[in-house]
């Protein structure tokens, strides 16, 4: 007689199996960054709509706010589509390029520097894209232009300071991380 299917049975009831899957720390762990991530969207398209309101934009634009933000942002910045279709064009084509010849050189194939150097080339290209149009809508707002500076430079100094106090570096990231928060909460919520 078998008795396989009651040793797998016995082995899958067996509760120390699952009791650390469903643990409140590996649920938390699971859960915890996708519940950060929709109470940041929350956050942003919500300022975007209020931010929508005051500028006077058409209404049709606020219902972007939750289903495109990148184009409501866009558009309250005063760009045109096709300036938000050429940065698309650019960041994505040159993320595929980089993440193909970074595959390559990862398998012996090429070098790995040129892959390394477009990445960091993309990522500078989209920190002046966010300054652009953070700037345009503070000017927009009657707000200072150079509070979206703030941000990049403190996660560039940041950056500095982790080579040589990495804790300090990253407070000082995290920092310039809420300073955006607050300058779009001003850009929302605050009275003209």
């Amino acid at each position: 007689m078998n008795f396989l299917f009651l040793e797998t049975l016995a082995t899958i009831s067996n509760p120390g199996i699952f009791s650390n899957l469903f643990s409140t720390g590996t649920i938390l762990k699971v859960l915890g960054p996708f519940v950060l991530i929709l109470l940041i969207y929350i956050y942003f398209s919500s300022a975007l709509m209020h931010i929508s309101r005051k500028l006077k934009v058409n209404q049709i634009w606020e219902g972007l706010a939750w289903l495109f933000p990148l184009y409501l942002v866009n558009v309250l910045a005063g760009f045109s589509w096709g300036f938000l279709f050429g940065a698309i064009l650019v960041l994505g084509g040159g993320s595929i390029l980089a993440s193909i010849l970074y595959a390559s050189a990862a398998f012996s194939l090429g070098s790995i520097t040129f892959p390394l150097i477009l990445i960091v080339f993309l990522s500078i290209l989209s920190s002046l894209l966010l300054i652009v149009w953070n700037w345009r809508i503070a000017v927009n707002l009657d707000r200072p232009g150079w509070w979206a500076l703030i941000s990049p430079i403190g996660v560039l100094v940041g950056f500095l300071f982790a080579f040589a106090s990495p804790i300090i570096g990253l407070i000082i990231e995290f920092l310039s991380g809420i300073w955006l928060f607050v300058m779009w909460g001003i850009f929302a919520w605050s009275a003209d």
